[in-house]
């Protein structure tokens, strides 16, 4: 792949092979740190790579070998590769990423954890969509230059809805030369509905005085889709459009500050079930805008690093379901500060702060609208101990004005011999109450959801170890394990006939077990994979916890066919999938089932600025169990798009 290095990072542009594109993607996180080899970069050939670095610390970027705990980087390379239109589905190959994409709704989990309890960052900015949650279908493919997956409780770092990890979604950075892209991609579903169109551009100035510019656009249309004989639709059809814009103003050697900002528009319509005894057709719809904005400055200050960042968030939006208008207006501000400085030759501290103030109104909530003020303070320490050995502490001290105080520490210690790497660690979490689950009452067909005012924060205490080996060919193969104890899980329960109360369960015991490989196989192809084992349980009532598969795996293969052509295969499989058919009077209480589906992605350059792409979601494996869906690919569906950039 042929990089333009910059002062701001690194350019990509189209492969100068497909063999460098396999050996780009070699180069990705799998799911675990390892130890860098010195010979790394070389021993892929010619192509000229920059390390991958996170964000994982907060405040200063961090090598991705030297972080210590289980994270995974989706970068650019790979996210050009995969067979995936949208942010979620590009999630999918993640490890311990539960994805249930409805178009419109997704559902995303990490290691069998609730649906909410992970939190999702915009470059390392919060964000709120409809009813106060966060949907990854709100996010364009098209500005991201890297999405960062921490699995494991980061509570003492990020604070609250950390429990089981988080999700950051960095955008593109603009380049110091000038540049441009233009993307288009159609694609229909076998049965000739679902019709899908793409379309996204994207120009940078360059630099200009000590500034430079990126703006991103895109536009995105889905049909709806109905399964065969269904007087539903089945998956809403959909339109969105996006735009972002960055500035990046290097005012000082080691000094930028950078003004993002940002717009989307999601429409949403289809026919639904009005959720009778004889259910009947009627009209749904949804219609959300969010604008947001941030500013950041990061510098060297002293003999450390600080970070300052200001953002404002602000949505709108209405769902119409069952004759049921529901409304939503959410304000949003936050500012967070961090200073990270080397003491000595064998500690780097950070210390910051967090500030977060949000105002909401819907229609849903008893009385109508609400808000929370929360504070909080941070600090952590990376303390080399002797020879590959590392020791992180920290700890988080958060306030809210509505559901009380937490503190909440995690500790982690590393060891690198040659190859390996061994890690083991625990921490605290803590999910406040959403305003849904507080204070509202939903109706859903013959089904009313009733909020609590009486619910307890959801805490969780989480240990883990791993263990992971680099071979000298590149080859690497990793093993977590995990077990976490949460207290207090709130979830709805059926209460009456027709009536779901949130409700704390008491506890709940989430374990598993995570191995995770890729090897290169010749120098034309890369095999990855992971394996996941979960058992989730209510052990107050004894039960299994709903919406997690027992076994999940995935397998993912590159083939450089030739100098121009790269194939992505990318296959993903539940076993044991425990969830409930159907919904209110409807529901039939929870089954088991397995699922399995293989998708295929072909790019081929035409020129050096010109590149074919196409691919089937579902090559094998259309058939999704009741109780999966709603999800996408609803059956097999391809698409064509052509790659313009400079």
């Amino acid at each position: 792949m042929i990089l333009r290095q910059t002062a701001a990072g690194t350019r990509r542009l189209l492969p100068a092979t497909a063999r460098a594109a396999v050996a780009a993607l070699a180069l990705t996180g799998t799911g675990m740190p390892l130890p860098a080899r010195a010979d790394e970069a070389t021993a892929v050939g010619s192509t000229e790579l920059p390390a991958l670095s996170v964000t994982a610390r907060r405040g200063s970027p961090q090598a991705l070998e030297d972080v210590p705990a289980a994270i995974e980087i989706i970068d650019r390379a790979r996210l050009d590769a995969v067979p995936a239109t949208t942010v979620a589905r590009a999630l999918e190959q993640a490890t311990g990423v539960i994805i249930a994409d409805g178009g419109s709704t997704t559902r995303f989990s990490i290691r069998g954890f609730e649906d909410g309890q992970a939190l999702i960052l915009v470059d390392g900015h919060r964000r709120r969509g409809r009813f106060g949650n966060v949907d990854l279908s709100a996010f364009d493919l098209g500005s991201v230059d890297r999405i960062e997956i921490i699995r494991g409780p980061m509570s003492a770092l990020y604070g609250a809805d950390a429990v089981s990890g988080v999700v950051n979604i960095i955008s593109r950075d603009a380049a110091t030369e000038p540049g441009a892209s233009l993307q288009t991609l159609a694609g229909v579903s076998e049965n000739g509905e679902r019709l899908t169109r793409i379309g996204r551009a994207a120009v940078e100035t360059g630099r200009i005085g000590q500034t430079r510019n990126r703006l991103d656009l895109s536009i995105r249309s889905r049909d709806p889709w109905s399964e065969a004989g269904s007087a539903f639709d089945d998956l809403k059809g959909e339109s969105s459009r996006h735009a972002a814009w960055r500035t990046a103003w290097d005012v000082a050697p080691g000094h930028e500050i950078t003004l993002d900002l940002g717009y989307e528009e999601l429409r949403a319509k289809g026919l639904a079930s009005d959720g009778g005894r004889v259910p009947m057709p009627v009209d749904s719809r949804e219609h959300e805008t969010s604008r947001t904005g941030a500013l950041n400055w990061a510098g060297e200050v002293g003999p450390g690093r600080i970070t300052l960042s200001g953002s404002a968030y602000h949505t709108e939006g209405d769902v119409l379901r069952t004759g049921s208008l529901d409304t939503t207006r959410i304000d949003g501000r936050e500012l967070t500060g961090f200073y990270t400085v080397p003491l000595g030759a064998d500690h780097v501290a950070t210390v910051g702060f967090e500030y977060l103030e949000e105002d909401i109104d819907l229609s849903v909530l008893a009385k109508g609208s609400a808000d929370r003020r929360s504070r909080a303070a941070v600090a952590q320490d990376e303390w080399t101990l002797a020879e590959d050995w590392t020791l992180l502490a920290g700890i988080r001290y958060d306030d809210f004005s509505d559901v009380g105080t937490t503190t909440n520490p995690r500790a982690t210690l590393s060891w690198t011999p040659g190859p390996w790497t061994f890690r083991i660690g625990a921490g605290t979490a803590f999910k406040a109450p959403t305003y849904l689950q507080l204070y509202s009452i939903i109706h859903r067909g013959r089904s009313v959801i009733y909020g609590n005012a009486d619910l307890e924060p959801e805490t969780s205490w989480t240990a883990e170890a791993a263990a992971a080996y680099r071979f000298a060919d590149g080859a690497e193969l990793g093993v977590t394990v995990h077990n976490s104890e949460v207290e207090d899980l709130i979830t709805t329960r059926l209460t009456a006939p027709g009536r779901y109360d949130y409700t704390n369960i008491g506890t709940a015991r989430i374990r598993g077990v995570e191995i995770t490989g890729r090897t290169p196989i010749g120098d034309d192809l890369m095999l990855t994979g992971s394996l996941e084992w979960i058992d989730a349980r209510d052990t107050t009532a004894d039960e299994r916890l709903g919406r997690r598969p027992r076994q999940q795996g995935k397998i993912g293969l590159d083939w450089a066919a030739d100098d121009d052509t790269l194939v992505h295969l990318a296959g993903t499989g539940m076993l044991s999938y425990y969830a409930p058919v159907g919904f209110g009077a409807s529901n039939l209480g929870n089954v088991s089932t397995d699922y399995g589906r293989i998708d295929v992605k072909v790019s081929h350059r035409l020129t050096q600025l010109v590149e074919i792409t196409g691919g089937v979601d579902g090559l094998i494996g259309t058939h999704v169990p009741d109780n999966l869906q709603p999800f996408e690919p609803a059956e097999r569906f391809f698409y064509l798009g052509v790659n313009l950039r400079y």
